[in-house]
């Protein structure tokens, strides 16, 4: 088996895991996704939370305040029925008067928080119900997920064992350079591609990455199995069977 031969089983191998890890990882992704926005529901729900906790303190202060002036408004009330002259009369009554203003505003203040807290605690609500929901969705993609990872488990391990012994056996230099290729690029045309038949005849050919023309040296070195590379964007070349049955055919 040639050196081409063997980096291209190596190919193959490459693409068959990369098929089936992708898949798999796209479940991943989607369980990713959603764990994150449902830490994100639960974040906000925590931060509503602490905020109604902040309002209704702020609530209970200020009744706790109207209460006090209440008290006092009470007392000075008391004092006007016993008061002996018009002048003390008059004083207590300016006093009552601010005293009620005050608590009239404090009521109002309070009101207008527990229509806050109201407010606050619907949207809590409506919080929790999209948490609730992202969490069975959650459960759905993890479901998924772990369904994948079991269909997929001893074909990835079988693939694997398979891929290191085609690693073992793929000539050192050609190796390397498959390798460095496959660190740098995501997508498998950029690692190895086909050399493309535009015409026979006049030995025109072209790389089935970047479209470009390949001298014809380079079809007579992939002819012989010889590593070869695009001269245009350097990914490794490889005949298919067919192309290499017509170019031994018409080199005969």
């Amino acid at each position: 088996m040639s050196a081409m031969e063997k980096l291209l089983r190596l190919f193959l191998v490459d693409q068959q895991l990369s098929g089936l890890e992708g898949r798999l990882g796209a479940a991943q992704r989607f369980l990713d996704a959603q764990s994150a926005a449902l830490a994100d529901l639960k974040a906000t729900r925590d931060s509503q939370n602490a905020q109604l906790r902040q309002l209704l303190a702020h609530i209970a202060n200020i009744e706790g305040e109207g209460d006090t002036i209440q008290q006092r408004i009470d007392e000075l009330r008391g004092k006007m029925n016993s008061s002996q002259t018009n002048k003390e009369y008059q004083a207590l009554l300016v006093e009552v008067g601010k005293l009620t203003a005050d608590k009239s505003a404090l009521d109002e203040q309070a009101l207008e928080l527990m229509e806050k807290a109201d407010e606050l605690r619907a949207s809590i609500k409506e919080t929790d119900a999209a948490a609730s929901e992202r969490d069975k969705m959650q459960g759905v993609a993890k479901q998924d997920r772990d369904k994948r990872a079991a269909e997929i488990k001893d074909r990835v391990e079988a693939l694997r064992a398979e891929r290191e012994q085609l690693a073992a056996d793929a000539p050192g230099d050609a190796l390397r350079a498959y390798e460095a290729r496959r660190d740098r690029f995501d997508e498998s045309d950029d690692v190895m591609a086909p050399l493309v038949e535009q015409n026979l005849k006049r030995h025109e050919f072209t790389c089935g990455s970047c479209m470009m023309s390949v001298p014809i040296d380079i079809v007579t070195s992939l002819m012989s199995g010889r590593f070869s590379t695009c001269t245009s964007c350097g990914v490794i070349l490889y005949l298919e069977e067919a192309s290499a049955e017509k170019l031994t055919a018409g080199k005969k």
